[in-house]
């Protein structure tokens, strides 16, 4: 895809019932996702930190096809925070 993406990680979330947000830090790329469905986005404990294969596994126990799972993970790609310290999330 290339361009500047239409969607939201807002509107994916709206749509799915739960928020995922790519991290890149100087550790690597790591996604958090909302296990929780529709918390409120500041509650660190409604998040869980997750590898890509992690994620891709997740979303299929979800019920997201194996291309809604490229989807959603290319729109968490395009839409990436970048932090610069290393945090982890409790």
């Amino acid at each position: 895809m290339s361009g500047l993406s239409t969607k939201s990680l807002a509107s994916w979330r709206k749509a799915h019932g739960f928020g995922i947000l790519d991290i890149i830090s100087p550790r690597g790329e790591y996604f958090l996702v909302e296990t929780r469905a529709m918390n409120d986005p500041a509650d660190f404990k409604a998040w869980a930190e997750m590898s890509e294969p992690r994620l891709r596994e997740y979303l299929v126990e979800r019920g997201l096809s194996d291309s809604d799972v490229d989807e959603a993970i290319q729109l968490s790609r395009e839409w990436a925070t970048t932090i610069t310290g290393l945090h982890t999330f409790p």
